[in-house]
């Protein structure tokens, strides 16, 4: 009965233990977030549009601006803790169809980052319109300066 009791205290000490690492992790992965993440310039590349992207993000407004197009879109980022974040489209100079625009506002994007590098971040993004009741998953990378990407694909 006694080596019971060990065993039980053995495994909740263990289990508080982990859980107290997970959560410093948590703490320090948010923190190294908002140091690199929140403001900025960065580079997007899509292989399957094969269209690049430029992003200027600061507190509470992301522009981007798809360089194959030279369309830019506005959006308003409202930062849930240092590493997600969410998105609303809030103008567009894309040429929507009829109906098309209001359409596309609908959709909000929840981006968390996963882990960062010297030259880039790796997201997941959830982009769902309870309106039309659709939602997208995907990952992706974005990159810190143009350079990167550039010498990433050569080597592909």
């Amino acid at each position: 009965m006694n080596s019971l009791i060990h065993l039980k205290k053995a495994f909740l000490l263990s289990l508080l233990l982990s859980l107290k690492g997970g959560i410093n992790f948590a703490q320090k992965h948010e923190n190294h977030c908002s140091e690199k993440i929140k403001v900025g310039h960065f580079y997007f590349y899509s292989t399957k549009q094969n269209a690049w992207s430029e992003i200027f993000r600061n507190d509470d407004t992301q522009t981007e601006i798809f360089r194959n197009t030279n369309d830019t879109s506005i959006y308003s980022v409202k930062w849930a803790n240092p590493c997600t974040y969410e998105m609303l489209l809030l103008k567009s100079t894309t040429a929507f169809e009829p109906g098309e625009e209001d359409y596309v506002k609908s959709f909000k994007t929840v981006t968390t980052i996963l882990s960062i590098s010297k030259g880039y971040y790796t997201f997941t993004s959830i982009v769902s319109s309870e309106k039309y009741r659709q939602s997208y998953n995907f990952n992706d990378t974005v990159w810190f300066d143009k350079d990167s990407i550039l010498h990433r694909l050569k080597t592909r």
